[in-house]
C-alpha cells in the first residue's frame, strides 16, 4: 500500500485540524455548512493566539532532508513544520513562494516532481499571513529522503 498526502504537518495547524476534527466526530450536525465550518476552524485558530503552542524543537524532533540535518536553533523558532507536495496549502495558501530563476538550488514547488517541499511556520500570526498572501513561510529544505525522529 503506497498513500501519498497533499501535505502533512506537525505542530501548531496540526493540533488546530484536530481539534476541529474532534468536534466534527462529537457534534456531526454542527457541521453541515461549509462557511459555518470555516468559522468553527477559525475560531480554534485563533485561540492559539491566547493558548501558544509549544516550538517544534519541543516535541524532541529533529529533521533531515537528504541527509543534511535541519539546524535545531531554527526548529526552536518555530511551531509547525509542513511537507508538502503540492503548490497550495490549507485551502489555497501558497507556502512555498516563487523562485528566483537565477537559484540554481532551489526549485519551483511541484506535485510531479517527485520532491517534497519542507516549509516552517513561525506562529498563527505568520498563517495568517500566508493566508492572507502577505507572508509566506520558511523554506527549510526539498528533498525526497527525510529523517524524522
Amino acid at each position: 500500500l503506497f498513500v501519498l498526502n497533499n501535505y502533512f504537518s506537525v505542530g501548531l495547524d496540526a493540533q488546530i485540524a484536530l481539534q476541529f476534527h474532534n468536534m466534527r466526530e462529537s457534534n456531526p450536525g454542527l457541521f453541515k455548512s461549509r462557511t459555518l465550518n470555516k468559522g468553527i476552524y477559525g475560531i480554534y485558530g485563533m485561540q492559539k493566539l491566547i493558548d501558544t503552542p509549544p516550538c517544534v524543537s519541543d516535541f524532541g524532533l529533529s529533521i533531515g532532508v537528504n541527509g543534511k540535518d535541519i539546524d535545531g536553533e531554527i526548529l526552536k523558532k518555530l511551531q509547525c513544520v509542513v511537507w508538502q507536495n503540492i503548490p497550495s496549502y490549507s485551502g489555497g495558501a501558497v507556502l512555498w513562494k516563487t523562485v528566483d530563476p537565477n537559484d540554481n538550488l532551489e526549485m519551483p514547488c511541484a506535485m510531479d516532481d517527485g520532491i517534497l517541499e519542507l516549509v516552517g511556520l513561525r506562529n498563527i500570526k505568520q498563517l495568517v499571513g500566508i493566508q492572507t498572501s502577505v507572508q509566506s513561510g520558511t523554506k527549510l529544505g526539498q528533498g525526497n529522503i527525510f529523517n524524522i525522529s
